[in-house]
């Protein structure tokens, strides 16, 4: 599983809320760096900024940034396995 860190930027907005997110970031675990990113777009279309491995690169300690969203995604169920 990879986790990816997203920032917006100045003037962001959340489609969902329209709440801005200048001063936000979103967590997205999924198996691949490409579905992180297309869960993004997916989300948010080009409404975001840059995506970054830590928080440190992300800069969230440095800027006071605060999680705005935090998905994760997992590999699909086994369908052949019985349920408990």
């Amino acid at each position: 599983m990879i986790t990816k860190l997203f920032t917006f930027g100045y003037g962001q907005t959340c489609p969902f809320t329209g709440r801005k997110l200048d001063d936000h970031y979103a967590t997205i675990t999924a198996a691949t760096e490409a579905e992180c990113t297309a869960l993004m777009v997916h989300l948010f279309g080009a409404g975001w900024a840059f995506p970054y491995d830590t928080p440190e690169a992300a800069g969230v300690d440095r800027f006071g940034l605060t999680e705005h969203l935090r998905l994760t995604v997992g590999p699909p169920a086994d369908a052949s396995r019985e349920a408990p």
